[in-house]
């Protein structure tokens, strides 16, 4: 399978190409130089790089959120123009699912995911059991209003930002991970990708209408 993965939700953003057992990524991209104009050209040397063309891509696959919101809405654009123009499907990641994907180590629930918003706003799934059943809608919350519990264990989509970072020192599990598109194309390969579609409805999943000003 020759898959297109892009990893767009974060402030630094990603693309994987898998060409049959050659897999190779771009470096990682500031959020704001990653936009409609240069994503073209990053796929493009790729395909160089591994002496391939869009013509060999089965399927494309594509961060859906939460996260940032002109990352999510420049990279489901470009996919939504591969697939129509290839006729090949889109395959939606959550980013949630992306980042138990990259703890599957983690035995002790529940999880708490966290990837930071804006200020001490933060998008928010709490995992339950080792079934990895879900059992809470997501949502965009406070960290004041979801109270940190310094005993359990906590997925933290951020890095870069020590200020954020901070509310977190008094958590003994914590993990904290930036999500890849390597990680995309792993997943992906779990599923059967005939089942997807060229889907032009397809839609980012922002959780709540983006603001950026504090509550």
């Amino acid at each position: 399978m020759n898959i297109l993965a892009i990893e767009s939700s974060q402030r630094n953003c990603q693309v994987s190409l898998k060409i049959s057992d050659k897999v190779i990524s771009s470096d990682s991209i500031k959020n704001q130089k990653f936009s409609s104009e240069n994503l073209p050209i990053i796929c493009e040397k790729l395909l160089r790089k591994l002496d391939a063309h869009f013509k060999d891509l089965d399927c494309i696959g594509v961060s859906i959120g939460p996260g940032s919101f002109t990352g999510l809405r420049v990279g489901l654009s470009y996919a939504k123009g591969l697939s129509k123009a290839l006729k090949i499907p889109i395959i939606p990641i959550d980013t949630f699912d992306l980042m138990l994907e990259n703890n599957s180590n983690i035995k002790k629930y529940p999880i708490h995911m966290i990837i930071h918003s804006h200020g001490k706003f933060v998008f928010y799934k709490k995992n339950n059991n080792d079934s990895n059943e879900d059992n809470s809608i997501p949502i965009l919350e406070s960290l004041d209003v979801l109270k940190l519990k310094k005993n359990e264990t906590y997925i933290i989509n951020s890095k870069d930002n020590q200020e954020f970072l901070s509310n977190f020192n008094e958590i003994k599990n914590k993990y904290f991970i930036q999500p890849s598109s390597l990680k995309i194309i792993e997943m992906i390969q779990k599923v059967d990708f005939k089942n997807f579609n060229i889907d032009s409805n397809l839609t980012p999943n922002y959780i709540a209408s983006f603001n950026l000003e504090s509550k």
